[in-house]
């Protein structure tokens, strides 16, 4: 599902524009923060590059058209333009929130739940940098508290309902530090990305770490595969994508297509196929590294599958067992949080992943992972995508499960069915199998529980 545009995003409250008047005098944001300032490239947009200093002069004048309370709903699809508005509300002192689905109905709660909610889409971000004059000294006085939540990201609703994250600057810039790390460094590299900057992965690696470690941003958004490759090729260079394996996969489908080169490739949202790892690095002729993270705590550990299925946390990341699961803390993030995945603790640095545990699916005593399913389903040629779902028990479909498939044309249904029965458990073979063009994934590739029992009624 792609973000919706402005105009189709109700209950939205619009408060009064009003110039915003900074109190302090001494210099904060731009020395305490250490955001690298300068003629260095940050950015490219529709218009062209754009340096440090022009983005904050741009973030600035963005600012000064906010009001002083209440929050901000970004749904921004120019990465550029959503980065206008982050910044213009930390200069504002008002956080911004990131729901993971901007449908009618989120929205419409959103709008309940934080009623002063201010609306930033593309039009009205580039409507606000082209007012008035140079801001940027209305700012050189700015002081903010670090431990002030500046985003409120909700979790994914995979297991649940969605549930708000306040994050810090602190906290968001140490992340960006420890994925510069894990990646060996990103400055001066031109992030392309097939994810929304509204998500937690997609901020980490497309907003912060162009913010605080120099890479660059750019402004697309690519879907399709032609798009990911134009995208690659039209900008400066180094240039790395940032993907999750749904788009990795429809990429390295176009099997004809001469791959440009990256620096490097970074997935997340959803298991990895050593498969699909092999042939990327082969075709790009790049590394590629997978990320762990979650809402919660944002990018935690990360892995080179090809080198290894070990993960490793991040550093001064730690992970304490508890009789029913995990709890994560690092230095850089507000609170300890659980982790909704199995993990099998190797040392106090490694770990293995082995499944959610909201995705565990117990069948006449036997147990297993949806996800596993779902690699076993995947690794049957012909088969594109795939999910696996359990009845809710109010249902009364406990124990049984159910499964949609996107296959090929040159492969049919029945095909499939014999090799599930050829090469799963008996118990966990689906008694339902359908066939679908595609399936209902959100902006990051994910499949929100609700939406997809939903669809399962409505092509059953």
């Amino acid at each position: 599902m792609g973000w919706r545009m402005p105009s189709r995003l109700p209950m939205i409250i619009i408060l009064p524009c009003r110039p915003f008047v900074p109190s302090h005098t001494k210099s904060d944001f731009l020395e305490r923060r250490r955001f690298p300032m300068g003629d260095s490239v940050f950015a490219l947009t529709q218009q062209g590059e754009v340096t440090r200093d022009g983005f904050i002069n741009q973030a600035a004048r963005v600012a000064a058209q906010l009001p002083h309370e209440g929050s901000v709903l970004n749904v921004s699809s120019d990465r550029f333009d959503f980065a206008l508005g982050l910044v213009a509300a930390w200069m504002a002192k008002i956080p911004t929130l990131l729901p993971s689905d901007q449908g009618r109905g989120q929205v419409a709660e959103l709008s309940r739940t934080y009623p002063l909610l201010h609306h930033l889409g593309d039009a009205e971000i580039q409507a606000y940098r082209l007012q008035g004059r140079d801001q940027k000294h209305l700012f050189d006085g700015f002081d903010q508290n670090l431990d002030q939540p500046v985003v409120i990201p909700f979790t994914s609703g995979t297991t649940g309902d969605p549930v708000p994250h306040p994050k810090t600057l602190s906290s968001l810039k140490g992340s960006a530090a420890l994925i510069n790390r894990q990646l060996g460094g990103a400055k001066g590299i031109r992030m392309v990305a097939t994810v929304p900057p509204q998500h937690m992965y997609g901020l980490e690696l497309t907003l912060l770490l162009p913010l605080f470690e120099e890479a660059i941003l750019d402004w697309r958004r690519p879907f399709f595969p032609g798009d990911i490759l134009s995208a690659l090729q039209e900008g400066p260079t180094p240039v790395s994508l940032v993907t999750t394996p749904l788009h990795l996969r429809a990429l390295l489908s176009l099997a004809d297509e001469n791959l440009p080169k990256v620096s490097f490739i970074v997935s997340a949202t959803a298991p990895l196929p050593l498969e699909l790892a092999r042939e990327a690095e082969a075709r790009f002729a790049a590394p590629l590294h997978e990320v762990y993270g979650c809402t919660e705590l944002g990018s935690i550990a990360g892995r080179r599958p090809v080198d290894s299925e070990v993960w490793r946390w991040y550093s001064g990341v730690e992970c304490m067992p508890e009789a029913d699961g995990h709890q994560v803390r690092a230095a850089h993030v507000i609170s300890p949080a659980r982790v909704s995945d199995q993990l099998e603790i190797l040392t106090d640095t490694t770990f293995l992943l082995k499944g959610r545990n909201a995705d565990l699916v117990n069948i006449a005593g036997k147990r297993a992972s949806i996800r596993a399913l779902e690699r076993a389903a995947l690794a049957i040629q012909g088969v594109r995508d795939v999910a696996f779902v359990q009845g809710d028990e109010a249902e009364g479909n406990v124990g049984r499960l159910s499964a949609l498939v996107v296959l090929d044309p040159s492969v049919s249904l029945a095909t499939v069915k014999s090799a599930l029965r050829r090469d799963l458990d008996p118990a966990f073979v689906p008694r339902t199998l359908i066939q679908v063009p595609s399936l209902p994934r959100n902006a990051v590739g994910k499949l929100p529980r609700s939406k997809l029992l939903a669809f399962l009624a409505e092509v059953s």
